[in-house]
């Protein structure tokens, strides 16, 4: 046997971006390294799955395992208990406690639940041929996991940041305070206190890590992680092309003279992703064009959803908003594609996905100037920036793009800087080459 990598990855599409981009980069990753490939899946990502359906799950195992890689036995083993929440609850201590308590005391929970896990986890690996730790995810569950393997197995760390792991607390307290404003709630109010401690705790992890002698470096997918949280000291390297979509997106482009009156919205149905703020942008973009309608797709949580229907009644635009749900793939992308704006208010994002398909679909985006947005498609006039939070200046955008003529609409989603930029970016095998390099190189340091 070969060198191995252990990869602590939750490579499930289903939860969300960062599921999805680490399995279409770990399907391929075989192709371009010769080390053996194991994952662990981090106990957040179990979690996760036991609100889903466990069908989506077995599909996406049996495609990994086909392509040579190695799913850890007791990952698997919790994965399908986890179907039977008292059985898995048997296996997770401290599951069944609150999401405030949790929050206040998240540390050390986590750091008894990885501890207990990964010993059972190391029960079913070939130690002796471990070359390296791969976090393929940021957050605290798959960090944490990752830097107490790579101590217990003296091995590299390498961590992957998609999203910033932790904040500034200054920062932290002052979008909370903006999110209240837009959707008062003393629910969320309270709920910021174990935030503020959990990213507290974050840190804290991040200092162990950086300061491990088994540290090599962070990869990320934007220059954006790394500034948020302050890491720029540390070692990094930015992977490019970090992030992709398929390239069949590129023929709904033919959609660009068929345009219908409509915008759009697809991302995670959040606070971050500011989905409060779409009825006031919207109220005052209907004001110019009372009959245009925006369009929502994606699952809330209840408690948003109920937040955000307030909202949308409050400033009269509860008739002018389609909330479309769960939308099936295709549908989706043809939505989008005839869509003439993305609006997307987005508070975090370390590179964002759904902007750069949208931008694939033929279709202009309006956002926030965070720095992911900024960094990322700053240079395109296809992507409109307005400072974060105003939503004076985001209608104002929307209603332009909608005003645009055809030429220059035409002309905007052509520009050859695009053109390029989303063909480097249309094959996640560019993706999956590039991340295959930078790990090459921490293995022969």
């Amino acid at each position: 046997m070969g060198h191995k990598i252990i990869i602590i990855s939750c490579p499930f599409p289903i939860t969300g971006g960062g599921g999805r981009r680490s399995f279409e980069v770990l399907r391929r990753l075989p192709d371009h390294m010769e080390e053996d490939i194991e994952i662990v899946l981090p106990l957040d990502c179990v979690r996760a799955i036991l609100r889903d359906e466990m069908d989506k799950t077995d599909k996406i195992i049996a495609e990994l395992i086909d392509r040579g890689i190695e799913i850890n036995e007791y990952s698997l083993q919790l994965l399908e208990k986890s179907a039977k929440f008292k059985q898995f609850k048997k296996d997770c201590k401290g599951l069944n406690i609150s999401e405030f308590l949790r929050g206040t005391f998240s540390f050390e929970i986590y750091k008894k639940e990885n501890s207990v896990y990964l010993k059972n986890c190391l029960k079913f690996v070939d130690t002796e041929n471990v070359h390296c730790v791969y976090s393929h995810h940021e957050c605290l569950d798959s960090a944490l996991l990752s830097y107490l393997l790579a101590e217990k197995l003296r091995k590299n760390l390498v961590v992957l940041l998609q999203l910033e792991p932790f904040r500034p607390l200054n920062y932290l307290l002052r979008t909370k305070l903006k999110y209240t404003y837009y959707a008062p709630s003393i629910r969320e109010i309270i709920n910021t206190i174990p935030e503020i401690i959990f990213n507290a705790y974050t840190s804290r992890v991040y200092k162990k890590i950086v300061s491990s002698k088994f540290f090599k470096c962070f990869f990320s997918v934007s220059l954006a992680p790394v500034i948020l949280s302050g890491l720029q000291n540390s070692s990094y390297s930015i992977l490019n092309p970090a992030n992709a979509f398929e390239s069949e997106l590129l023929k709904y482009r033919k959609n660009l003279k068929e345009k219908e009156d409509c915008a759009i919205f697809f991302a995670r149905l959040s606070p971050e992703k500011g989905i409060f703020e779409l009825p006031y942008i919207w109220k005052k973009v209907t004001n110019i064009f009372p009959d245009l309608k925006l369009i929502i797709c994606g699952i809330p949580e209840t408690r948003f959803l109920r937040k955000f229907e307030n909202i949308a009644k409050k400033q009269g635009v509860s008739d002018k908003i389609i909330l479309k749900g769960y939308v099936p793939r295709n549908e989706l992308l043809e939505i989008v594609s005839r869509a003439k704006v993305f609006i997307y208010p987005t508070h975090s994002d370390s590179y964002s996905l759904v902007a750069l398909e949208s931008l694939a679909l033929g279709t202009p985006v309006v956002t926030y100037d965070i720095p992911a947005i900024k960094y990322s498609y700053g240079e395109f006039d296809s992507v409109k920036i307005v400072p974060e939070w105003n939503i004076n200046e985001m209608a104002k955008k929307v209603v332009e793009v909608i005003k645009m003529n055809e030429d220059d609409y035409q002309k905007m989603l052509n520009e050859r800087q695009l053109l390029n930029f989303l063909k480097l970016h249309s094959s996640w095998e560019n993706v999956a080459k590039a991340e295959a390099r930078e790990l090459e190189k921490v293995l022969n340091t």
